[in-house]
């Protein structure tokens, strides 16, 4: 059985480009996520947002020295633990965690064998320590901690202001012949209380300069913007949407589990071509779901395939939507409506179309994790 990798966070950094299957779209975005405009990369889960910011960063790194972009990668899931009694704790941490971010990937990259002035700032100290936690990094940690101790107040002294951070940008790009850092953010905001929102990206826009970049990657509909930020203004929006209808579509999803399935279910594949793109279809472009449920139909037999239809999509996935309504008690009534019609309009609308109307035997029939084809009448 092929050990799949579900997740962008299990593989190495420099691994990500043994397992990229570029089709145009995911070239436009890496594009994009080097260009000077500010770049905020929408998606759902398991769509393949990480992977193409790791695929920007490793390109960027492979190609330092010629375009002299410096991509610094770094993740703000762990907001939800800051509870401290700092009004300005959010922004305080978003500010250290890029501070401490950028200092270790230059240290990563051998940018800091010796330590420019403007490092310092960075650093929140006077030195860059080669093997200890540098001061911006300790503030880090103290808020991810505070939710042990909520009362305890952390000093943000080294916490540099917004101005002087690009400052400090501006410098450390001449000192080090560097064109440009490239902040690529990931979880940056779907996680967030709405007010938590608004102030990454007022900080999102407030860090734009000729010497830094941020973009972004983001869920679509869960995202609050705010008054300061405009997306249409201050960032190229672009989503991932890979096209059932496109026809190369089976083909680029094959391509990704060639990319990591043993030769065994490769074979399978091979003959059983028709059963790989129902579960291809049924993912909707999505190269998690696809690899899961390819984990669970293994021999890629009618058998495994209808009762991963009927195990994940109608039992596990449903389920999961169930539970949204608990975790996201603003939008309950919008949920439960949206399940609602699911259930008692669509499905049996889809149903009903597929007994009644002669369709041609390869053209998928999908809604919401039904699919198959319509058989010859």
């Amino acid at each position: 059985m092929s050990d799949f990798f579900f997740r962008t966070e299990d593989l190495k950094p420099d691994e990500v480009l043994e397992y990229f299957v570029e089709t145009q779209q995911d070239r436009q975005i890496i594009t994009a996520l080097k260009n000077r405009n500010p770049t905020i990369v929408v998606g759902s889960r398991g769509v393949g947002k990480s992977f193409l910011l790791r695929v920007a960063q490793q390109e960027m790194l492979d190609e330092l020295d010629e375009e002299g972009l410096f991509p610094v990668y770094l993740s703000f899931v762990r907001s939800s633990l800051l509870q401290s009694p700092d009004s300005q704790q959010f922004k305080h941490w978003m500010l250290a965690k890029i501070c401490a971010a950028t200092i270790r990937a230059l240290m990563k990259a051998g940018r800091l064998a010796s330590v420019p002035t403007s490092a310092q700032l960075l650093a929140g100290e006077g030195q860059v320590p080669e093997t200890t936690a540098t001061n911006i990094e300790k503030i880090a940690d103290a808020f991810e901690a505070s939710w042990k101790d909520p009362q305890k107040v952390i000093n943000t002294d080294s916490v540099p202001s917004i101005d002087d951070l690009k400052i400090a940008f501006e410098d450390l790009s001449d000192e080090l012949g560097l064109k440009r850092f490239v902040l690529l953010i990931d979880e940056a905001a779907h996680i967030f209380l709405p007010e938590q929102q608004r102030q990454f990206f007022t900080l999102f826009r407030d860090l734009r300069s000729h010497c830094v970049t941020c973009n972004a990657a983001v869920y679509p509909g869960v995202t609050s913007y705010g008054e300061t930020f405009q997306p249409v203004h201050d960032a190229t929006m672009l989503s991932i949407d890979r096209d059932v209808q496109s026809t190369t579509y089976i083909e680029n999803m094959r391509e990704i589990v060639e990319k990591q399935a043993e030769s065994g279910t490769l074979k399978n594949i091979a003959q059983n071509g028709r059963n790989f793109a129902i579960l291809a279809y049924a993912a909707s472009g999505n190269p998690r779901i696809l690899l899961k449920t390819l984990a669970a139909a293994p021999k890629v037999n009618s058998t495994e395939v209808t009762n991963v239809i009927r195990d994940y999509y109608r039992t596990d996935i449903w389920a999961e939507h169930s539970t949204l309504s608990e975790k996201y008690m603003g939008h309950r009534s919008v949920i439960d409506w949206g399940r609602s019609f699911v259930e008692s309009v669509i499905i049996p609308d889809v149903k009903a179309r597929t007994t009644r109307i002669s369709r041609p035997t390869n053209l998928p029939v999908h809604i919401f994790g039904y699919i198959g084809t319509r058989p010859p009448l």
